[in-house]
């Protein structure tokens, strides 16, 4: 009963008023789940060119890389294809972090890795971004047999807890 209140009720609301559309997001990922590899190489390819054809209408910083390589995103229709872009590094990320944001992205929130290597990279992403990562979070959960309102144990607890019998 606990898990269903959760999945069904306090889950769903908590992501509706953040205004996330990881429900839709995530049935769109199980449903790949099913497709054979060809369907789900075409939907991969599919998803590129959106994704290309996105960043160049809307990120300053991508478009701009493209024309200086003379890419068109009609020159990118599967993954071999990536190759033809300019590589860039977390220096240009935290150089032009402006011009990476989207214009037609809408609220962005700034997230930033652990700075292992020397200083922390921070970047944007949308709403949409972060309902992705919440439901792919709960897709792999799911395939464990695990859900929203079950007990689990986060691995940072295990690792402090490990920590602190070591000293």
């Amino acid at each position: 009963m606990r898990r269903w209140i959760a999945w069904n009720v306090l889950f769903r609301l908590q992501e509706s008023l953040k205004g996330h559309a990881t429900f839709s997001i995530l049935k769109e990922m199980e449903r790949a789940d099913r497709l054979s590899r060809e369907e789900l190489e075409q939907l991969q390819a599919a998803r590129l060119q959106d994704l290309v054809s996105y960043c160049y209408a809307h990120v300053p910083y991508v478009r701009n890389l493209m024309c200086e390589a003379g890419v068109a995103p009609s020159d990118i229709r599967g993954p071999r294809d990536l190759a033809r872009l300019p590589l860039m590094r977390k220096a240009d990320v935290r150089k032009n972090r402006a011009l990476l944001h989207s214009g037609a992205a809408g609220k962005l929130s700034s997230l930033s890795t652990g700075g292992s290597t020397g200083e922390p990279l921070i970047f944007d992403i949308s709403r949409r971004r972060t309902a992705s990562r919440v439901a792919c979070r709960q897709r792999v959960s799911r395939w464990w047999g695990v859900s929203v309102g079950d007990p689990e144990l986060a691995r940072r607890f295990v690792d402090a807890v490990s920590s602190a019998r070591a000293q």
